[in-house]
């Protein structure tokens, strides 16, 4: 499974995520051709080495970013 099928099958399990933007439209990577809001971007914002292990493996840090793109925005609590 990839990094990005996992984050979709998480927010699909999370209800309260799910309710407020649904995982279909969760785009990782860049957003092409300006899709119809309401939609999210996960982006890749930094990596940085963290470990390398006994096997030569090294084990990266990464920062994202979720930009939301509405109409309007509701906050609920």
């Amino acid at each position: 499974m990839s990094l990005e099928q996992a984050i979709h099958q998480r927010w699909q399990a999370d209800g309260a995520l799910e309710a407020l933007l649904s995982a279909a439209r969760l785009i990782t990577g860049i957003a092409h051709n300006g899709p119809a809001v309401p939609y999210a971007t996960l982006t890749q914002t930094e990596n940085k080495p963290e470990v390398r292990t006994s096997s030569g493996t090294t084990i990266t840090r990464a920062a994202v970013r979720i930009s939301i793109w509405a109409a309007d925005l509701v906050l609920q609590r």
